[in-house]
């Protein structure tokens, strides 16, 4: 054989490993200019909510081409509703929840989702709240995940609290209260046993 017909040999039988050679660089680069790009809206998103606590530059950024391109929808409603709920926004917190399928959430997106909405809502009494809740008793009916029943029960009891005003968790609470717990967690529990003892009319207690 010719040292021309060996090349050519040589050529067409390496042509495959260059087509993968070739297809393997494309999608490193396409990922690592992915990365660069999630990187960049992810700082601009964070520097707008919280450094500036610019709303209008927020908004602008979290709807904006790269935005979509490189953050789900899920993962964008998400960080709006952290903006807005940091920001004290309450309108807009229930604007967000209202325009958000949360049956489209993953478990854990939809724990973050709905646990801080939730909680948000009710300490305002807001009654939106209510309907973010029967959309968590539909998810978890049947649930044998513990950290899934405990924050059902938690948002409950956070619901009967500040919007029903249901003085009749006083009981479940005083019991929650005889646990050996953290003094934050204590303390969250004490200011809604004073807020039900004050709607029973109960100065004293």
């Amino acid at each position: 054989m010719s040292g021309s017909d060996a090349a050519l040999s040589f050529s067409i039988m390496n042509k495959p490993i260059v087509i993968l050679l070739i297809i393997a660089a494309s999608a490193l680069i396409s990922y690592f200019v992915r990365q660069i790009a999630l990187n960049r809206i992810t700082r601009q998103l964070y520097q707008a909510a919280y450094v500036e606590k610019d709303a209008v530059l927020f908004e602008s950024l979290i709807d904006s081409l790269p935005a979509q391109m490189f953050i789900s929808e899920r993962s964008r409603k998400i960080m709006a509703l952290n903006f807005y709920i940091a920001a004290n926004d309450e309108e807009k917190v229930a604007k967000t929840c209202r325009e958000t399928n949360v049956k489209r959430f993953d478990a854990n997106e939809f724990k973050t989702f709905c646990g801080s909405a939730i909680g948000y809502l009710c300490d305002k009494g807001n009654p939106y709240s209510e309907t973010l809740l029967n959309e968590m008793k539909k998810r978890y009916e049947g649930s044998k995940d513990i950290s899934e029943l405990m924050l059902l029960y938690d948002c409950q009891l956070t619901y009967d609290v500040y919007v029903a005003k249901n003085t009749d968790r006083i009981a479940d609470i005083e019991e929650i209260l005889k646990n050996d717990l953290g003094d934050e967690e204590k303390a969250v529990y004490e200011y809604r046993l004073a807020k039900l003892y004050h709607y029973q009319g109960n100065r004293n207690k």
